[in-house]
This record gives structure tokens, sequence and C-alpha cells, in this order.
């Protein structure tokens, strides 16, 4: 078996480091539900891996979901445009292994997590080796954490999430734009008189 030791920093927090083992035979599922626990994210936001280039720069993607994109559409979207096209996932987290990705040392990928207000870390391989060991993914090194910078860009969601409501139209609501002009007046005598019903049903 091979294992592939991989280090994941984050250029918004220089003191993080990750040095994690996983085997090849693994997924990238795997991976992504590694990374949740030891960066101490939720679970419940979407997320992709995406290969990269020497300069980071994101070209396939390894997506979380199916994005369920069915044949015709992709053949529309590459007539308008090439350069999205390959911008759009071609793989699923679940479907992908390790080893069908990462074919050599100092390859490169891309890491975002929660696309509403992303974290991004940047993952290199450094070392494929044979192994035994089959109790993988591991954290091999373990520096500094993500604690204080995920509060904060939760924060900073809280505050994209309160923007949207338009403040102008909260204020300005009043209870007569739902009056439709008619009052109580304006029916006819005894149509709220229950007095004349007849309630003795007989079947």
């Amino acid at each position: 078996m091979k294992t592939y030791t991989l280090r994941i920093v984050c250029n918004e927090v220089d003191e993080f480091l990750r040095d994690v083992e996983i085997l090849g035979s693994q997924t990238f599922l795997e991976l992504h539900s590694f990374l949740v626990d030891v960066c101490g994210f939720r679970d419940n936001e979407l997320a992709s891996f995406y290969l990269s280039n020497e300069f980071w720069v994101k070209e396939e993607e390894i997506s979380l979901i199916d994005m369920l994109i069915d044949e015709d559409d992709i053949e529309e979207l590459q007539r308008e445009n090439d350069e999205y096209l390959m911008m759009m996932p071609t793989r699923t987290m679940g479907d992908t292994k390790i080893e069908d990705v990462i074919t050599h040392t100092g390859q490169r990928m891309v890491y975002e997590y929660d696309f509403m207000n992303p974290i991004t870390l940047y993952i290199e391989c450094m070392e494929i080796a044979d192994t035994n060991d089959d109790d993988l993914p591991c954290c091999l090194r373990s520096e500094g954490d993500l604690e204080d910078y995920i509060e904060t860009k939760r924060a900073q969601k809280m505050e994209i999430d309160l923007d949207d409501i338009d403040e102008e139209k909260v204020a300005g609501f009043d209870d007569d734009d739902y009056y439709d002009g008619n009052s109580d007046d304006d029916f006819d005598d005894g149509y709220n008189d229950l007095t004349d019903v007849d309630t003795d049903y007989n079947y």
C-alpha cells in the first residue's frame, strides 16, 4: 500500500500547519472529513478540493456533492465559455481516491471550505511511501489552530446575512401596507350576525 504525506497550511494564519498521512486507496471524502476534524470546522458546509499548478492557481475541482450537470448543459457551457467549463467539477470526493489524483511529491492542491465565506487551505504532497499501516488517516504534525480565524469568518458571515436585509423596507413597514381599503362598515348589516344561522342540523 502507498501512503501520502500531505502538508496543509493557511495563508491567513501563519502559525497553522498540519501534516496528514493518508492511504492512496482512501478517498477525498475521507480526507475532507479528517480535515473538518483536525481543523475544527463544522461538518455542515460545502467544500471542494482543486488541483492546482505550482502557483496555486485552481484547476480541476473535486466537489463534495455531485453538481448534477448533464451533458447537454456542459456542451452549451462549452460553446459559451471554455474557460468556465474548465472550472466545473468533473469528480466527486466520494468517488475519487487519493492515488487517482496525486501522482508525485510536490503536487499541489487547494481546499476551499464554506463557499459563502470561504476558508482556503493549501495542500502539498511531501512524500509518497510504502506502508503496512492501515489505521489512517492520521495527523503527524500539528502546529497552531484556526479557532480565532474561524470565529472571525463566522462573524463576517453573520454580518453578510444581516446586510441582505433591506433596513429601509423594515423601518418603513406599516400595518397600512396590508390595509385593503375596506372597513367593517362596508359589509352588509348582519354579515357578522350569527343569530339567524340555522344550527339545527338534521342528518
